[in-house]
């Protein structure tokens, strides 16, 4: 490792200026990637999981409009990072006459 930076923007920044590799999550950097040019490949090896959390004070547990905002903030993430899905495949019947 030569460098750890705060945010994913940095990272870039560092590809885009040198020659190094950064390791970044592909669905919240696609759309960056594409503008500056970068070239994306996948990892040579698998890369565990990073947990993501969500905290608030408890004075909003009970909150309606927090835990709506909890809700939606998680269900995005989750929408995020969920894998790509695969393709559907659509069967063609042919039928003779």
């Amino acid at each position: 490792m030569v460098a750890a930076g705060p945010t994913t923007a940095f990272a870039l920044q560092l590809a885009l200026d040198t020659d190094l590799v950064v390791t970044v999550p592909d669905a919240v950097t696609r759309t960056a990637r594409d503008r500056l040019g970068l070239v994306t490949l996948q990892p040579p090896l698998a890369l565990p999981d990073v947990p993501l959390y969500l905290l608030w004070h408890r004075r909003y547990d009970e909150d309606r409009a927090h835990t709506w905002l909890r809700e939606t903030a998680a269900g995005t993430v989750r929408a995020l990072f969920a894998p790509p899905a695969l393709p559907q495949q659509h069967c063609s019947r042919s039928t003779a006459e």
